[in-house]
Parts: C-alpha cells; sequence; structure tokens
C-alpha cells in the first residue's frame, strides 16, 4: 500500500493490477509505501488507523483478464522444488487441474480479486483505465508510467470449460464489478 500524507489518499496493490509499476511510479508522486504488499484494507486499518480517514483507490480487472495474468505469471514462475516443477503446462484446463497445488505454492494469484477488493471503503478502479486514472488521482502528467512485470506472450485457449470456471471461481469478483463499477463481463 502506498499513501498521500497531504492529499489524504492511497492505493491498495492486490496482485495482477501493476503492482510492480505502481511501486515506481507512485513514488515519483510524493507517495510512500507501506512495509508490506498483497495484504486487504482491513488488515492495513488495523494497522495503522488513520488510514480510515483516506480515499482508498484499488485496481480492478475483468475477471477474464485477470484470470490469464495471474495464471500465465505462475505458469512462467514455478519454482524448482514445487510440486509443480517440471509439468509443461500448455493449456489453461490443464492449470486448472492443478488448482489445488497452484493453491497451495502460491494462492495469493488464484483467490478472487473481492478477497482484496470487496471493503466497501475502497474507491475501485477499471484496471482497463489504469494509466488515466492513475494521472488523475496523482495529478502527475509528466512521468513515463513504466509497464512492469507484464505476463509473457504464451496464452492458453479460452475453451468453454476455462470460460465455465473462470465464471464460477470468480463469480463473486462479477458481482462487484457490476455493483461497484458498473461494469458487466
Amino acid at each position: 500500500m502506498f499513501f498521500h500524507k497531504d492529499k489524504k489518499v492511497a492505493f491498495l496493490l492486490p496482485p495482477k493490477k501493476g503492482t510492480h509499476t505502481l511501486i515506481q511510479f507512485l513514488p515519483k508522486c510524493g507517495f510512500y509505501p507501506l512495509p508490506t504488499t498483497h495484504r486487504t484494507f482491513d488488515w492495513f486499518a488495523k494497522k495503522y488507523p488513520n488510514l480510515n480517514n483516506y480515499t482508498v483507490y484499488a485496481f480492478m480487472r475483468e475477471p477474464m483478464a485477470y484470470f490469464e495474468s495471474a495464471f500465465c505469471y505462475m505458469r512462467r514462475f514455478i519454482p524448482p522444488d514445487s510440486e509443480l516443477a517440471g509439468i509443461d503446462f500448455q493449456s489453461y484446463e490443464q492449470m486448472i487441474e492443478h488448482l489445488p497445488a497452484f493453491q497451495r505454492e502460491a494462492d495469493i494469484f488464484t483467490k478472487p480479486q473481492s478477497h482484496w477488493l470487496a471493503d466497501p471503503r475502497l474507491t475501485l478502479l477499471d484496471f482497463n483505465n489504469f494509466e488515466t486514472e492513475l494521472r488523475r488521482i496523482t495529478g502527475n502528467t509528466d512521468q513515463p508510467i513504466p509497464k512492469l512485470n507484464a505476463a509473457d506472450e504464451w496464452r492458453g485457449v479460452i475453451t468453454p470449460a476455462v470460460e465455465e470456471f473462470v465464471r464460477q471461481h470468480y463469480a463473486d469478483d462479477y458481482a462487484l464489478a457490476k455493483d461497484r463499477l458498473g461494469k458487466e463481463y
């Protein structure tokens, strides 16, 4: 999480929502980091109660794009000592079959976005408008916004089974996007 003391504005940094880009960009705009990332706002607010006086923003991705980003990332960074090491994942369906192992290895990338974003104290922003919203909120129109940690070129095929998995696994995300962003995916 990053905060700007004078503006009383903060950004929550859930995984796969431009975290590495925000870590590089926000300090150039007068924001300061809190010592950990990928926690819920409730966790931060209990540890730093003054955050309840801030407008706290967080980006939300379209659930299928979030799924693809998370699963492509996990496919690329399987630790050598992992129970998944040595498996040459060639499809999303193959990865979904191994979901319990991925959850044991990297549960922050398999949790629905609503785990971090359902808190009503958060102001959600559409990840599709990342640069525009970031510039609007920070007021920084001069600094370039780097694109860091983007997924590799590999993309699995979105089959009907993958679509069904994403609709079910991220059902709360679809509802949250409709309720808070007015978006139906």
